[in-house]
């Protein structure tokens, strides 16, 4: 449905604006915060839930009509069965092990763990994940797990964040648009480091935009980061082409 209505937005606008209208989707600006600038502020804060979006007429520079948009409310609960269709896609390549409920999988950056709660769902996993956002872990935490969820506080950033589990404890590391919004540094490469170490496997879902590579943006009042990492240079990344693409999203493994 996202799609859908992006692309319904895009002819809407196009056959306004030769008639001096725009069309725009827009977001709050974040309050200040304290310590801004490292990337983790915008995701601690739980930010990217709370801000309000708006769809946005405008008529020779002039607000027409402002609309509320529920986008990032039903984008973090929908279901997430492209994931597991693209996981027995790469399971029937031998790319990605098979799951089962004697696996262990682990997502860091989960938010409210919609990407885990497919997981589960589908193969009885023991699930583990991590975030920043103690609010989003809270919500997580409320779903009705098929069996409970190991749901932990944490910034990845900080040394010691993996610590607690041990050499090649998941089956499966997963993450999902997580990996672009750290800065890139040691602190980057050695928290990839340890998600190899604590991974068996690891299916890493990230957008990419070749003419933008090794750049860096900060938005939001440099809370927000977006970090176009050479996911498969650096970080020794196999690239996956799947049979159905996933919208805006490359995926690599290891």
């Amino acid at each position: 449905m996202g799609l859908v209505r992006a692309a319904g937005a895009a002819i809407l606008g196009a056959m306004i604006r030769p008639l001096g209208a725009t069309l725009q989707f827009v977001r709050e600006d974040v309050p200040d915060l304290d310590d801004a600038g490292t990337g983790v502020e915008y995701w601690r804060d739980g930010l990217e839930r709370r801000m309000s979006r708006w769809w946005v007429l405008t008529w020779r520079g002039r607000t027409i009509m402002r609309v509320r948009s529920r986008h990032n409310e039903r984008a973090y609960w929908r279901r997430r069965r492209e994931l597991v269709r693209l996981i027995d896609e790469m399971n029937a390549a031998a790319l990605l092990p098979a799951l089962g409920p004697n696996s262990h999988v682990l997502e860091p950056g989960c938010n409210v763990a919609q990407n885990l709660w497919e997981i589960g769902r589908r193969w009885q996993c023991e699930i583990y994940g991590l975030d920043i956002d103690r609010e989003a872990l809270a919500q997580a935490a409320k779903r009705p797990w098929p069996r409970p969820a190991h749901l932990f506080e944490a910034d990845v950033l900080e040394s010691g964040a993996l610590e607690k589990f041990s050499d090649h404890q998941f089956d499966l590391v997963v993450t999902r648009w997580h990996l672009v919004h750290l800065p890139p540094g040691e602190r980057k490469q050695r928290y990839v480091r340890e998600l190899r170490r604590v991974g068996k496997a690891g299916l890493i879902l990230e957008p990419t935009a070749t003419e933008r590579t090794g750049q860096v943006e900060w938005r939001q009042k440099g809370t927000y980061c977006l970090s176009w990492d050479d996911w498969e240079g650096w970080y020794g990344l196999k690239r996956f082409e799947p049979r159905i693409p996933l919208p805006y999203t490359a995926v690599f493994y290891w």
